[in-house]
C-alpha cells in the first residue's frame, strides 16, 4: 500500500485580494510499518502513521488532531488553520 502526499502552498496577493496556490511537494511513501513518515515539502509537516489495515491506515495529522482514516482509492483534505496562507495536504492511499 502506498500513501501519496500533495503540499500545496497558497497565500493571499495583499494588493488585489487574489488567493494563490501552488504545488511544492508531491511525495509518495511506501506504507510498510507505522511510525512517522519524513517531513513533507518545505514546510517540513510530519504525519504520523498509526495503524496500517488491509484497505484502510489510519494517520495522525497533527499533535492536536485526533488519527483519521483514510480508506484505499480515497483521497482526503487537511487544511491547517490559517487566515492569510500557509499550506493545504492531500493524502491518497493507494
Amino acid at each position: 500500500m502506498e500513501l501519496r502526499i500533495k503540499d500545496i502552498a497558497w497565500g493571499i496577493d495583499r494588493r488585489n485580494g487574489e488567493r494563490k496556490e501552488s504545488e511544492v511537494a508531491d511525495m509518495t511513501f511506501d506504507l510498510v510499518k507505522e511510525g512517522p513518515l519524513p517531513p513533507v515539502g518545505p514546510s517540513r509537516h510530519v504525519f504520523i502513521v498509526e495503524k496500517i489495515d488491509e484497505d484502510r491506515i489510519s494517520i495522525r495529522l497533527s499533535s492536536k488532531k485526533e488519527p483519521v482514516t483514510i480508506k484505499r482509492k480515497e483521497r482526503y483534505e487537511y487544511r491547517p488553520t490559517s487566515f492569510d496562507g500557509g499550506h493545504r495536504y492531500i493524502l491518497e492511499v493507494r
